[in-house]
C-alpha cells in the first residue's frame, strides 16, 4: 500500500513539474519573438514630427522645413535654424557678429544657426551632432 501512494506522489509532482516547464518555455520564446524586431519592422516617425520635436526643443521660432530634414541612416540630420526677431528687437556688438553664425532674411529678422542635430528616426530622441 506505501509503495503505491509513493508511486502515485511521483507521478503527480512529474506531472505538475512538466507542465509548469511547457508553460515558462512558452512565455520565453514569446519575448524572445519580441526583442528579435529590427528598426526595419517599425515605423520612423515623420519629418513634420521631426519638426514638432525641434519646437519643443528650442521654441516655436524654429524656421526649419521638411525640405530641410535629411535622411541618415537611422537619423534625421537637421541644421536647426531659430528666428531671433527683426533688427529693431535686436542689437548685436561686432564681437557677437563675429562668433554666432547669424542670418538675415529678407525681412529683416535674424536667424541664427544652432548647429546640426540628429533625431533617432524610431524614438524621436535628440541628440547633438
Amino acid at each position: 500500500m506505501k509503495k503505491i501512494l509513493i508511486l502515485i506522489t511521483i507521478l503527480v509532482i512529474a506531472l505538475i513539474s512538466t507542465i509548469i516547464l511547457k508553460n515558462l518555455d512558452s512565455k520565453d520564446k514569446g519575448s524572445i519573438d519580441f526583442t528579435e524586431k529590427k528598426a526595419e519592422d517599425l515605423n520612423p516617425i515623420s519629418k513634420s514630427s521631426v519638426l514638432k520635436v525641434l519646437k519643443s526643443e528650442f521654441g516655436e521660432n524654429v524656421v526649419n522645413t521638411e525640405d530641410d530634414v535629411k535622411d541618415d541612416g537611422d537619423y534625421y540630420s537637421v541644421e536647426v535654424k531659430v528666428n531671433l526677431g527683426s533688427q529693431e528687437e535686436h542689437t548685436h556688438t561686432d564681437e557677437e557678429l563675429s562668433t554666432e553664425e547669424l542670418e538675415l532674411d529678407e525681412d529683416g529678422n535674424h536667424i541664427i544657426n544652432i548647429g546640426i542635430h540628429k533625431i533617432n528616426k524610431y524614438t524621436g530622441e535628440l541628440s547633438e551632432e
